[in-house]
Parts: C-alpha cells; sequence; structure tokens
C-alpha cells in the first residue's frame, strides 16, 4: 500500500518528497487496477480449458472466471481500503520537507501496516494453536479482541493526530466544514460595509436599486443555519498548522501554528443562512464581477 501511495510520482525523483499534491482518484485508480491484476494472475491457473471440450463449455468457464476475478477484486480493494485510505489522510495533511523526512514516515507508515494487520495476524496464530491443542473458539474471539484493543491504542500513541485527521474528513464529508473559497452577497442593511475592509474580505459593490456587497471567504465551519465565515487568508493558516509534522517524536502538528490560526480566527464572523448568500456565477475568473 505505500508503494501504491507513492507510484504517481516515482518517475520524478524531484517531485518524491513533494507529497502532498498526489491526486487521491489516482491512487483509488492504480489500487484498484493492481488489485484486479493480481486476482487475474492468481486465478487463471486454476481455469485451464481442455481441446474439444464445446463452446458451451468454454463460455461457462469465461464467465464463471470472470465472475470470480470480479469478486475477488472487490474483496481486496475494499479489504485494503481500510489500510490505503487512512495513509492517504495522513500523506495529503503531512509536511515532508527533505528525503529523510520522507524516509522517516516510511518507517512510521510500515508500523501503522503492521499494527492493522495485528488482529490478523493474531488470529491464524491462535487458529494454528487450536488445530493442534484443539482449544475453544472463544479463546480466538478473546485473543482477537485483546490484540484489537492494543493495536488500537498502539496506533493512537504513535499517531495522535490521526484521530483529528479522521474527524475531519468526516466533517468535510457532511459539509460541516469546507476549504473551498466562495463569493457571498451580504445583507447590507444588517452589516456595514466598513466591517470588511477591501484588502482582507476582497469586498466587492454592486450599485442598483438594492446595491450589494460582495465578500470572498469560506466556510470555516457550520451547523444547523449557524456559519463562520472567514477571509481566504485564515485558511491558508489552518492548512498549514495542521499539517503532521515528522521531524520529531512523535509525529504530530505545530502547536505554535494551531495557536497563532485560533487567535487570527477570531476575526471571522458568525451569519445565519437568512444573512448571505453564496453567489458564484456572478464573478469571472479573475474575481470581477460580469458586465
Amino acid at each position: 500500500m505505500i508503494l501504491i501511495t507513492f507510484l504517481p510520482v516515482i518517475p520524478w525523483g524531484s517531485d518524491l518528497i513533494k507529497v502532498g499534491k498526489i491526486s487521491s482518484v489516482k491512487i483509488v485508480y492504480i489500487a484498484c487496477m493492481l488489485t484486479i491484476a493480481f486476482s487475474i494472475v492468481n486465478t487463471l491457473k486454476y481455469y485451464i480449458i481442455k481441446p474439444g471440450t464445446g463452446s458451451l463449455y468454454f463460455m461457462r468457464v469465461v464467465v464463471q472466471y470472470v465472475f470470480e476475478v470480479f469478486v475477488l477484486s472487490l474483496y481486496m480493494f475494499f479489504s485494503s481500503s481500510s489500510i490505503f485510505y487512512p495513509l492517504m489522510i495522513v500523506l495529503k495533511a503531512s509536511n515532508i520537507d527533505d528525503m529523510w523526512v520522507f524516509l522517516y514516515w516510511l518507517v512510521f507508515m510500515i508500523a501503522f501496516i503492521f499494527l492493522s494487520y495485528m488482529p490478523c495476524l493474531f488470529y491464524f496464530f491462535l487458529e494454528k494453536i487450536k488445530n493442534k491443542a484443539k482449544k475453544n473458539t472463544l479463546v480466538i474471539i478473546q485473543g482477537v479482541s485483546v490484540a484489537a484493543l492494543v493495536s488500537t491504542g498502539v496506533l493512537v500513541f504513535l499517531f495522535p493526530m490521526f484521530l483529528n485527521a479522521f474527524i475531519y474528513s468526516s466533517l468535510h464529508s457532511v459539509g460541516m466544514v469546507s476549504s473551498t473559497p466562495h463569493y457571498y452577497s451580504i445583507d447590507a442593511d444588517k452589516y456595514d460595509v466598513n466591517m470588511f475592509p477591501k484588502s482582507i474580505w476582497a469586498t466587492q459593490s454592486l450599485e442598483g436599486n438594492q446595491p450589494k456587497v460582495f465578500i470572498h471567504a469560506f466556510s470555516l465551519f457550520s451547523i444547523g443555519t449557524i456559519n463562520l465565515l472567514c477571509p481566504n487568508y485564515i485558511l491558508n493558516l489552518k492548512e498549514d498548522a495542521y499539517k503532521v509534522n515528522f521531524n520529531h517524536f512523535p509525529p504530530s502538528y505545530d502547536n505554535e501554528k494551531i495557536s497563532y490560526f485560533k487567535k487570527m480566527a477570531q476575526g471571522c464572523l458568525v451569519f445565519e443562512d437568512t444573512e448571505f448568500q453564496q453567489w458564484d456565477t456572478l464573478f469571472d475568473s479573475k474575481g470581477k464581477i460580469k458586465t
């Protein structure tokens, strides 16, 4: 899974340490293709069609083979996703400056994979003992449960940033947080335009019977009808603060940058849904109001 993660950048050695720009779609595509190839290689030897067996038999074997490859590929892909998807999350949020830090990252990812497989390894170990000593299945269940708890505890200790990464990813998927700037029309009757300096909010006005004020911002957090809108420079501070630092043990976030980000985020403003409106279609690619 580590090799899959870095395959898109292997041909370009200079970009090897710039892993934050890898396309997640490309990684998933490569992982899917490799599982299909692995399934074909490992099942083809079981399907030997003898000469003279007839076209009907040939078609039945081909259909059976394709179905087996499909099921096996699907099973392996979703099983391996539990490994490479967490790796992608941490990889996207990692700050890797040089080759030594890159190698350090690899060591930690190998440790992550080993700990992830520990319950499975423990299961087969106990299953082997069971076959020899005829032990109760309950022993296997208890052993695997303990191994899973130990693995989880060690992972949380070695990778404290995993929990934050998963929480943020979950909130992002349900739309509670966002990293995409938008143009918003603000209720000019309630908010004075002087509250939004142009140098910070990229403020623009549209004259007419009902004058409108537009700002360029992103939603740091939203729940229900409450939205916390922030200037775009806050987005850069947030992304920089929550990059995983592999320069020391154990890997963690930069607390000083996080504190600075939280301090600057106090300049964000809380809006109700009725107090603003997203209006990207009014602006061109250069951020100017279309005429």
